[in-house]
């Protein structure tokens, strides 16, 4: 009856109601929630602000291990298909929510069937928050898969892929993964080093200071040959992807 609702032009009140009796009986029913998520969009019966509040609750309330922190994810598609998402993520407080679904999306089964779609997406909504280091530990844990949300709504799936994981995107993510390296080993000078020995981080500090360049984070062998193996020009193969990936996108 939840994902009817729509259909049947509930008012607010009336699906209120019925979501009062889905949540006694299934409180973190994935599909529920994601069929909640689409009442409360503002093409059906809500609003941006509203169906962002009902992702956040969401959010908050999942127990660890479940994937449905992902929602906020799905909101943030619904704002970019309709090119409402501006702004959304931009500052704090818009990547604030993305960091917390990427530290909840790694404690769900790798088996789930509902995380590689979920990967995808939050690929896609790091790198456009800036935050590379997430997306960069997505793209690896993707392969060369292409098949999926958000890229499949593009004519060519693989061009719009490649042209988000593309070597300069990668490169800007490694520097973002080297400065925030540097930041946390800055905050270690407060900390005195033991026996009067000189403490690394503080070694490292001066050689910055001094112009020395730090080493950069590397891709790994996996991510070399998943994905920028087929770049520039060749762009990522759409091969069939793997039996979870392809359940995962056909929902």
């Amino acid at each position: 009856m939840v994902t009817a609702a729509r259909g049947a032009r509930y008012t607010p009140k009336q699906f209120e109601e019925l979501w009062r009796g889905l949540v006694e009986c299934a409180p973190f029913h994935y599909e529920g929630h994601l069929q909640g998520l689409q009442y409360w969009c503002a093409k059906w019966f809500g609003s941006d602000k509203k169906m962002l509040a009902f992702a956040k609750r969401a959010m908050k309330k999942a127990p660890a291990g479940s994937p449905l922190p992902g929602l906020h994810l799905h909101a943030l598609h619904e704002l970019e298909l309709r090119g409402a998402l501006g702004t959304t993520l931009a500052g704090e407080l818009g990547k604030q929510p993305v960091r917390k679904v990427a530290a909840a999306l790694a404690q769900v089964r790798p088996d789930d069937e509902r995380l590689p779609m979920l990967r995808h997406l939050l690929a896609h909504y790091a790198g456009t928050a800036g935050l590379y280091g997430i997306a960069l530990e997505q793209f690896r844990a993707i392969g060369p898969w292409c098949g999926c949300t958000p890229w499949t709504g593009a004519a060519d799936p693989a061009t719009r892929t490649s042209s988000t994981v593309n070597e300069r995107s990668v490169e800007r993510w490694r520097r973002a993964g080297a400065r925030a390296r540097r930041s946390r080993e800055a905050q270690q000078l407060l900390v005195a080093p033991p026996l009067n020995r000189p403490h690394p981080a503080r070694e490292r500090a001066v050689d910055v200071r001094r112009g020395v360049r730090a080493p950069r984070l590397t891709c790994g062998r996996e991510f070399t040959d998943g994905l920028l193996s087929s770049l520039p020009g060749a762009g990522v193969t759409p091969s069939t992807p793997a039996p979870s990936e392809v359940s995962a996108c056909q929902r």
